[in-house]
């Protein structure tokens, strides 16, 4: 199947600011809000695009049920191991966002029949129940994880509070957001979006002032402004989310981005190995040079671990598009994109 050059960009893009996102913690405890703001565009962007994926496949080559179930265990044994080999802590428990385009995965034919007979009510739903379970339930924005190889007594059961309330990536509202790529992906949806762009940016604009300046927690250094995922947050992504569609089709042939767009597309195409390689060099090569003050726990720091880090992946994803002519394994071209 013809990658899609627009998908590619905005995927690209969501690693682009994912980096700095998951760099910051080590750098700084409390960064400004603009940088808060500029951290949430990572993660609905990328999940959104997930369902758009998972969606134009279904549709496009009509793949079975095994396909999905075998996918969505692939997905989630690689959060398992970044858990267990990066963070070196218990699985499940940080429920980040693996964990959760893992579970979509698994339970994708339920969630395509309920869009087939819903539309987009069925997006609706979920991010009504998320509003009901917040206000049944409350939120807690402590980050509890369980060390590897120490005697904590584990309580099990909090696996189904991170599933489904206050993970990193609950599965409400973030089954929703991804659940948004299904709408962007059927034709009535991208021209009613394409054609209100000048609306979506005022939405943008007042949902992201409302945004900021609402009460959200930094969990563990992580500062994007979905701790808690609340209703204010839900209306943000969907104006985000559609406005980054709209915007991406109307400037992706700009002659004086074009190089910009190229770099976003090269890692865009790559995206699950450099999201697992940028996580790994955080927690083993940039969290060393601070411990041993070869980097200093500052701004300065995090920009020269960030731009280091996009000129490796330059480089990579260079050496990626020449081994991709070759005939490669499937679970090689599983990590490094087809």
């Amino acid at each position: 199947m013809q990658r899609l050059r627009e998908i590619d960009i905005l995927r690209g893009f969501a690693i682009f600011i994912m980096v700095i996102a998951n760099y910051s913690p080590y750098f700084t405890d409390n960064p400004p809000v603009f940088l808060r703001l500029v951290y949430t565009f990572a993660a609905p962007l990328f999940i959104s695009i997930t369902g758009f994926m998972m969606i134009k496949n279904k549709t496009e080559k009509n793949y079975n049920h095994s396909y999905f179930l075998s996918r969505g265990i692939s997905i989630i044994t690689i959060g398992c191991l970044i858990d267990l080999l990066i963070y070196r802590i218990y699985p499940f428990f940080s429920f980040d966002v693996l964990y959760l385009i893992g579970a979509c995965t698994l339970i994708f034919p339920i969630l395509f029949n309920f869009w087939n007979k819903l539309k987009l009510w069925s997006i609706i739903i979920i991010f009504l129940l998320t509003i009901l379970i917040q206000l049944k339930f409350s939120y807690d924005p402590n980050f509890i994880e369980y060390s590897l190889f120490t005697n904590q007594e584990i309580n099990f059961l909090l696996i189904f509070n991170k599933v489904f309330l206050d993970g990193f990536f609950p599965i409400f509202p973030w089954s929703g957001i991804f659940m948004l790529g299904f709408a962007l992906y059927e034709e009535k949806y991208k021209t009613m979006i394409t054609k209100n762009i000048h609306f979506l940016t005022i939405l943008f604009l007042v949902f992201s002032f409302l945004l900021v300046n609402s009460p959200k927690y930094i969990r563990e250094g992580y500062a994007e402004l979905f701790y808690p995922p609340d209703y204010l947050f839900i209306l943000w992504a969907i104006a985000f989310i559609f406005l980054s569609f709209s915007l991406i089709h109307k400037i992706n042939n700009f002659l004086f981005l074009d190089p910009f767009f190229k770099y976003l597309e090269l890692i865009g195409k790559s995206s699950l190995f450099f999201y697992i390689f940028h996580l790994a060099a955080a927690e083993y090569i940039f969290s060393k040079m601070i411990e041993t003050k070869i980097l200093e726990k500052n701004f300065i720091g995090l920009l020269i671990s960030y731009i280091s880090t996009l000129i490796v992946m330059l480089v990579i994803g260079l050496i990626f598009e020449k081994l991709k002519k070759n005939k490669l394994p499937k679970i090689v071209k599983f990590f490094i994109g087809s």
